[in-house]
């Protein structure tokens, strides 16, 4: 009797035991999926926030236009970084350091003799004014109200105000903020003097050649006097507006200007300089990164002057594919048509998957060994947006590359070429028609500034 009462006390202690394990197990099993659950509810919470995020992003870059500018201090000098300097450390200091103590070499003559871009024609409204320096010279830029732009001589020759800084327009006229003289846009001729009972008709300032297109202000720089005996020509479907403006690059640049369109014949350094990823980055300490290593550019150019009437320009035919381990990709294959106008303007026209575009270079010299470079994108309404801005940004990356290299080399006037570099040869005989026996030269332009 005691046994049995022993084995019942011990069943129901087991009984105990397991009903405790089990009710512990289904409070674990309940607390895990509550916390499951809030797991699972805020994953997908953060989920909808990141994929929102992404959605955003791309709707943000499929209607925004880019529009990217970078100085000298963000561009082919960031080897400083970290460098002490005398300057406080301070970084632009030591930039103006390396540029101010750089040998430039045996350059050519700074100014070429051609049509230089000024200002971008949507910086320009009717009745504004602009200073803008550059060849060594300073205008006043306006737009009269039949919505013309005209440039002059900044200074006025009365008393030597700028026009461009405070003065009005009337008409197609610019009037000095000093003393309300007015002068004509088209000829620079005197018009009205407020407070004088006759106006002397020898009184006059030089107005500028101007040229108007693509986007652009152009003005025409001779050493010679010479009126111009060539025009940029028209990008018809930007004329017609078959092509819209897309977005924009502006960089400056410390080198002699011949070195940027020089680029367009070196073919060797596009094997070299751009053949690694573009998602490297501009960096070229680091462009070399085995992370990219499967990713690679392919370039295949051609450079040839073009014959009389147009031998102030040249042609180059360039193809690129990227290759991802060896396989090209086909929805990055382009053909570039590529016009080298004069010493200052290129149009480069491209076909692709996404559809067809130019981009609109213009250099512009603002000091002798200092050049603002601006890339416009136009394009036709079916291309998309992002990717005109991934191709501004992929164009901007590999141009820095080059920036790179232009911010800290010198000009070799006689360089050691080998037979597979005569393009440079050719492309260098061909750009010496832009200087004349007058084209200023570094020395002269430095002898004749001022530096406060």
């Amino acid at each position: 009797m005691e046994l049995l009462l022993t084995v019942r006390s011990s069943m129901k202690s087991v009984l105990r035991n397991e009903m405790e394990a089990n009710g512990l197990i289904t409070g674990l099993q309940l607390l895990m999926d509550g916390l499951s659950y809030l797991l699972v509810a805020l994953l997908s919470r953060l989920l909808t926030i990141l994929l929102t995020l992404i959605l955003g992003y791309i709707t943000y870059w499929s209607i925004h236009r880019l529009d990217r500018s970078r100085d000298m201090t963000e561009v082919g000098f960031g080897y400083l970084q970290g460098k002490k300097s005398s300057r406080r450390y301070c970084f632009p200091g030591l930039v103006k350091d390396v540029v101010s103590n750089r040998k430039p070499g045996e350059t050519p003559p700074v100014f070429p003799n051609g049509w230089f871009p000024l200002i971008e024609s949507r910086d320009l409204r009717v009745g504004k004014t602009l200073p803008v320096t550059a060849l060594g010279k300073e205008f006043a830029v306006f737009r009269g109200h039949d919505g013309r732009a005209y440039v002059l001589n900044a200074y006025c020759p009365h008393l030597g105000a700028h026009l461009g800084v405070g003065g009005r327009v009337y008409g197609n006229c610019l009037e000095c903020p000093f003393h309300g003289w007015r002068f004509k846009g088209e000829n620079g001729v005197i018009e009205s003097i407020p407070y004088a009972e006759k106006v002397p008709d020898f009184i006059k300032t030089k107005s500028w050649s101007v040229c108007e297109k693509n986007g652009f202000l152009y003005v025409w720089f001779h050493a010679e006097d010479e009126p111009p005996f060539w025009y940029p020509p028209d990008i018809p479907e930007v004329t017609e507006g078959l092509w819209s403006y897309r977005g924009r690059t502006q960089h400056t640049v410390n080198c002699h200007i011949q070195e940027i369109p020089e680029n367009g014949a070196d073919a060797a350094h596009l094997g070299y300089l751009h053949y690694d990823s573009v998602f490297s980055g501009s960096d070229l300490r680091f462009t070399n990164s085995r992370f990219w290593e499967f990713c690679k550019h392919d370039w295949k150019p051609q450079w040839e002057p073009d014959p009389e009437p147009n031998n102030h320009m040249a042609s180059i035919y360039l193809t690129h594919v990227t290759r991802v381990f060896g396989y090209a990709l086909p929805f990055t294959e382009l053909t570039l048509n590529i016009k080298q106008i004069g010493p200052a303007i290129v149009h480069l026209v491209f076909n692709s998957r996404f559809g067809s575009g130019v981009f609109v270079q213009g250099i512009t010299p603002e000091g002798p060994l200092k050049q603002r470079l601006v890339h416009q994108l136009y394009a036709s309404s079916s291309f998309p947006q992002v990717i005109a801005n991934l191709l501004l940004l992929s164009e901007g990356c590999m141009l820095e590359r080059d920036i790179m290299i232009w911010n800290n080399k010198k000009y070799i006037k006689n360089p050691v070429l080998v037979k597979e570099d005569k393009l440079i040869s050719r492309h260098r005989r061909w750009y010496w028609q832009f200087y004349s026996e007058n084209s200023p030269t570094l020395q002269q332009v430095r002898e004749s500034s001022i530096e406060w």
